[in-house]
């Protein structure tokens, strides 16, 4: 049986317009996108790394170090730990973009 590894991250290493983008993924059934493999969970997403690059810069970045450690899977989360190899997109406290 194949162990494969996944990349969890803080929810802080996306825009807010890539949340946004996110959700639209998850919901909108006619996204290409979402064939990819993004998926919702209470306080992110997980995504199935992709074939070719999304075209959103944060998220190809993401997907681009998920590969160099050999990770299938991504796991954006707000409980997450924050990378120091990636960069961090800071919100304000009570900024509602803080969920999945």
């Amino acid at each position: 049986m194949p162990i494969v590894n996944t990349l969890e991250l803080s929810t802080i290493h996306v825009t807010d317009k890539t949340q946004e983008l996110l959700y639209e993924m998850v919901h909108d059934n006619v996204c290409e996108i979402n064939k990819h493999g993004v998926y919702s969970l209470d306080y992110g997403w997980f995504i199935v790394l992709p074939e070719n690059r999304y075209n959103i810069n944060d998220l190809d970045e993401i997907v681009k170090y998920a590969r160099s450690k050999k990770c299938r899977y991504i796991v954006i989360d707000v409980d997450a730990d924050i990378c120091k190899d990636l960069p961090v997109f800071w919100r304000e406290p009570n900024d509602q973009n803080n969920q999945g």
